[in-house]
């Protein structure tokens, strides 16, 4: 019989390394790079059989870095508790393990905790433990784990409510710009949008400061031309000031917008 487990895990090397040898030990293997994607799957999942579940414990979330895997731990032993879901192993992995968090990963639900790097014996562990019924909390830690795992609940829902991180394009950062400078004409449908977008930041001073914020986090001619920009002072003054040809500019410009627009997106 074939397995299914799923894999929440951020890092490149060891998604892959977790992807090939649970294949090899037998499982059909999903691979999430986030609790939010992980749970916004698991929550829609029909597997009418038992999956193995394997958690980064100190992932954290992008839009949620105080937030570790075992939030993700005690939302879907809720799930299974309720009847919700089929029964899931969940086996906790970290390469950063400490008494504490293996004590919060055994309180949320997980069976077993591991350390990095999975391995090939690591992995055929993992394939005979789906022989075995999914084992229950503990007495000594089931009333510890109830008031941890409704906490855990209680932030995965905060997380649930909150709205996904906008992703930037060069067309929102140049419409925000355009409503914020004098220095970038996007016709009436581009001011719209830009004025939308001012909005989600709470106005114009908050947009000022957002988008200052990343004058550190920029290279010096980039930072020197966001500064002038948010100033007010014209593409021509400001070609001017910097010894640069039209298409000098232009193509400055274009470095800028594309920046801002990936630390926007990290916001």
């Amino acid at each position: 019989m074939k397995y299914r487990a799923f894999v929440v895990e951020d890092s490149d090397v060891h998604a892959t390394l977790a992807e090939l040898l649970l294949q090899e030990a037998g499982f059909e293997v999903t691979i999430w790079r986030s609790i939010r994607q992980a749970w916004q799957w698991f929550e829609h999942d029909q597997t009418p059989q038992p999956m193995l579940g394997l958690l980064d414990i100190k992932l954290p979330d992008p839009s949620f870095p105080r937030l570790e895997g075992t939030v993700l731990a005690a939302a879907i032993s809720d799930a299974v508790a309720q009847a919700r879901h089929t029964p899931v192993h969940l086996v906790a992995i970290s390469s950063e393990l400490n008494p504490q968090r293996e004590w919060a990963a055994l309180a949320t639900g997980c069976s077993a905790v591991l350390s990095k790097p999975l391995t090939p014996l690591k992995a055929q562990w993992l394939a005979e433990l789906m022989t075995q019924p999914v084992p229950a909390l503990s007495a000594e830690i089931s009333a510890v784990a109830f008031r941890q795992g409704q906490l855990d609940v209680l932030n995965l829902l905060e997380l649930q409510q909150r709205p996904a991180p906008r992703l930037w394009d060069i067309d929102d950062v140049r419409n925000l710009l355009a409503v914020l400078t004098t220095g970038f004409h996007v016709g009436e449908q581009g001011r719209q949008a830009g004025m939308g977008l001012q909005d989600e930041f709470g106005g114009a001073t908050a947009a000022h400061v957002a988008l200052r914020s990343c004058l550190p986090l920029l290279e010096s001619d980039q930072a020197r031309l966001l500064g002038l920009l948010l100033h007010g002072v014209a593409q021509q003054t400001i070609a001017g000031r910097l010894g640069l040809g039209r298409r000098k500019l232009e193509s400055l410009i274009e470095q800028l917008l594309q920046q801002l627009a990936i630390l926007l997106s990290q916001r």
